[in-house]
């Protein structure tokens, strides 16, 4: 009896808990919800006040001159002599893992009553409650008429998201007066279930922060129908997302400014207290804009800036295609059949021109690459570390034709390892970029860019000191290795950049 009585008590006392810790967490909410009704007021005042005019500037390269437009050739081949191969260290292969697809819930399309069977795209479980969650909330804002739902295809990911019917908002003409207008509408709806959906897909799919500016960029389109309000919606969605954005305009145009975290080039920007602010385009290129209007606060909460590193691979449809690369080493040919995503070329080919560690350091699925690496695994098992390196490194200059990014596509363009595949040529940058990432990947030894004023090249630290050009960076040694001079063995630099000054790119 004692025992019941005392469990009565227990659950009593969970029960009266449970019902404070409830009021307590709504009148929590409550108070948040308020205040940020006051920071949005607040921010609308200031949109109406303090704007000023910007001249821009645009960066077109970060070489001081034009690449070569011809390459060097070594005409005569030289095989490495066997004693240095001899001193090498034996390669230890790193394991190339095939990726696995797991049996979880169905991306795409994401908001469905009931969850599918069928096997689709890898994630991680943790996101399954969360995505149930959104499922279930969305699948009641569907029903309601006052929410509209759109759909459309965001590189093969089909994407459907509700949006409040207060959003809607027609920009009649382009001022600070308008641009308020907008803010106070859109504040005023329920974007919080907008947010919420838009981080499911940004998780699902491991989107990095220009895979999400585009696909907000897509979402504001297809709800308004007009390029300028897309951006104005844009701004407002990464806003509340933290990030340090502003909105600018001129006499025809809505811009979407962005503080970000890296160098861009073929972007206009500006200075605001000595913070950069560029014009993103989805396109990843800007024209040259004389003069932008711009507010000179903050949006309270704003802290983040837009990094477009690319730190998980991103999650696309792996419309995967074929090309097969052959080369020869000693007088004996390889063939070597790639596979690449055209969804992730597709995807990058709006890249804007970054900084160089972004592309060396892009996270590839082994599983796209795998045929690849597999391939050149087992050309490269039991030898030395010299000879390996030099296998890649024929590989990588003989497999891919060149030409410059003008010849190519009119702009400069740095390409991931993944257009190198689906471009019919490549310079420089894009090699260095494909060799580093097939000696990490195959080697696991470190490897720098070695930039000139109109070339880029590669360095490998090996376990042993290797014969030839190179140097000392960072107490560490490394041998110069260059995926752009035909046939050149490790420890060969192009003679005119022998005694040249060169900056070395650590990522």
């Amino acid at each position: 009896m004692m025992i019941k009585l005392l469990l009565l008590l227990v659950l009593l006392h969970i029960s009266v808990f449970a019902g404070e810790y409830e009021n307590w967490s709504k009148a929590q909410e409550a108070e948040y919800k308020q205040y940020q009704k006051t920071i949005d007021k607040e921010f609308s005042k200031m949109l109406k006040k303090h704007w000023s005019a910007y001249k821009t500037f645009r960066e077109i390269s970060s070489y001081e001159k034009p690449k070569p437009l011809k390459i060097l050739k070594v005409e005569k081949k030289k095989k490495i002599p066997l004693q240095e191969i001899q001193k090498s260290k034996p390669i230890k292969l790193k394991k190339i893992k095939k990726l696995k697809q797991k049996k979880i819930v169905i991306v795409a399309p994401v908001f469905v009553e009931k969850l599918p069977k069928k096997k689709v795209f890898k994630t991680e479980p943790k996101d399954i409650d969360k995505k149930i969650i959104v499922k279930k909330e969305f699948i009641v804002l569907k029903k309601n008429k006052k929410y509209r739902s759109i759909n459309f295809d965001f590189y093969s990911i089909p994407i459907e998201v509700a949006i409040d019917k207060k959003q809607h908002f027609k920009l009649k003409t382009i001022s600070k007066d308008t641009i308020a207008k907008f803010w106070d509408k859109i504040s005023q709806s329920d974007y919080e279930s907008l947010l919420k959906m838009v981080k499911l897909y940004e998780d699902t799919h491991h989107l990095n922060d220009w895979a999400l500016y585009q696909l907000l960029e897509k979402i504001g389109f297809e709800y308004y129908k007009d390029q300028n309000l897309a951006h104005l919606f844009t701004w407002f969605v990464l806003a509340k997302k933290n990030y340090d954005v502003k909105i600018g305009y001129n006499d025809k145009k809505v811009f979407l400014l962005a503080n970000v975290d890296h160098n861009l080039y073929q972007m206009s920007f500006f200075s605001i207290k000595k913070k950069r602010y560029y014009t993103l385009d989805i396109s990843g290129k800007s024209k040259k804009i004389e003069k932008i209007y711009t507010y000179n606060g903050d949006y309270s909460k704003t802290k983040k800036l837009l990094n477009f590193n690319i730190k998980e691979a991103i999650v696309f449809n792996n419309k995967k295609q074929k090309r097969v690369l052959t080369f020869k080493y000693d007088d004996q040919e390889y063939s070597v059949d790639s596979f690449y995503n055209k969804d992730l070329v597709d995807f990058y080919s709006t890249y804007p021109q970054s900084e160089y560690p972004i592309y060396f350091k892009e996270n590839i699925k082994e599983n796209t690459m795998y045929s690849m690496l597999n391939k050149l695994k087992n050309i490269i098992k039991g030898k030395t570390e010299l000879e390996a390196v030099n296998i890649i490194l024929r590989f990588t200059q003989t497999s891919f034709k060149y030409k410059t990014d003008q010849e190519q596509f009119k702009y400069e363009k740095v390409l991931f390892p993944e257009e190198t595949l689906y471009y019919p040529y490549s310079d420089c940058e894009d090699r260095s970029i494909m060799f580093s990432y097939l000696v990490t990947k195959l080697l696991g030894l470190k490897v720098v860019a070695v930039k000139y004023s109109d070339h880029l090249a590669s360095a490998v630290e090996f376990s042993t000191k290797i014969k030839g050009d190179g140097f000392k960076y960072k107490n560490h040694y490394y041998t110069i290795s260059d995926p752009t001079y035909i046939n050149a063995n490790v420890g060969k630099a192009m003679p005119k950049y022998k005694q040249s000054d060169f900056k070395v790119i650590q990522y």
